[in-house]
């Protein structure tokens, strides 16, 4: 696995952890930051990356 892929694949988990914390499903999630459940789960398993400004939303 190249460098990038390893980074990607830890922030998704990073984001799966926090958002499974929160309480939320990949949906409300998506609903709450205006993008679809499936950019959620793409970012999830590290097959997309995020801005920031979607990070810090």
């Amino acid at each position: 696995m190249k460098n990038e892929e390893q980074k990607l694949y830890q922030i998704g988990e990073y984001v799966r952890i926090c958002r499974r914390k929160g309480g939320y499903s990949q949906e409300e999630l998506a609903e709450g930051v205006d993008v679809s459940k499936m950019t959620i789960s793409r970012i999830e398993n590290g097959e997309n990356a995020m801005s920031i400004l979607l990070f810090f939303q």
